[in-house]
């Protein structure tokens, strides 16, 4: 009988950003690995005109310049890490990155808790 191999499911890991930290970090994101900036808001239909990241991108910075950031949190799950901000309940931005463990080290972000714990987010 051959050997079956089974895949254990890793949790998710959840770190917690300072929001008054964002607007620097969304400068610096697009050298960690860009894959997508996902921008939602929802009083307006502008985010979904934006034809490229490098427009999704400039109009989540503006976002966070004229708003501020209410929350923010990066997650990494299935090797992919993903920075979502909130603005107030209108604006959400995701931005995915490859290079998630240096953005990790470069920003010295701590886990949160078990990796399960998303209150206040």
């Amino acid at each position: 009988m051959g050997r079956v191999d089974t895949v254990s499911a890793v949790e998710p890991m959840i770190y917690r950003v300072p929001h008054e930290e964002v607007r620097a970090i969304l400068e610096k994101i697009p050298g960690y690995g860009l894959i997508g900036v996902d921008v939602e808001n929802e009083a307006s239909l502008m985010d979904d005109m934006l034809a490229s990241e490098k427009d999704r991108i400039g109009y989540a910075r503006k976002k966070v310049t004229e708003n501020g950031a209410d929350s923010a949190i990066f997650l990494v799950k299935d090797d992919t890490g993903i920075l979502t901000i909130n603005i107030g309940d209108v604006i959400t931005i995701r931005i995915r990155i490859r290079g998630h463990r240096r953005f990790l080290n470069d920003l010295g972000l701590r886990r949160e808790g078990n990796g399960t714990d998303k209150t206040g987010c």
